[in-house]
């Protein structure tokens, strides 16, 4: 998935069936999705600024005062196309030399 020598290996660990294909964009989230990156695992969470705006006002309606999820990535619509992408500009800044995994393979 990516050209960077760093991270030659970066996989979706999760199944992810048609209907979920068909109905993430709409939704506005995605996982939590299991990533392995080389010999890691990651878990990660994308979302869409819409749908945390969304998830903070429930939780603020419930009487929390923050929203957050382990993981959490923002993109700007939840496809694939922008999974990946992001996937592969995150190893090329060096993101996951910034975050635990959950377990190493």
């Amino acid at each position: 998935m990516t050209d960077d020598s760093r991270y030659s290996d970066i996989r979706i660990l999760t199944q992810i069936d048609q209907r979920t294909l068909d109905e993430m964009s709409t939704r506005g989230f995605l996982g939590p999705l299991l990533i392995s990156i080389d010999d890691s695992i990651y878990s990660l969470f994308f979302i869409t600024p819409e749908r945390i705006k969304s998830e903070l006002k429930a939780s603020l309606d419930s009487g929390e005062i923050w929203f957050s999820e382990p993981g959490l990535i923002v993109i700007p619509d939840i496809t694939m196309k922008n999974i990946e992408t992001a996937l592969e500009d995150m190893c090329r800044q060096k993101f996951f030399d910034c975050i635990k995994p959950i377990e190493n393979i």
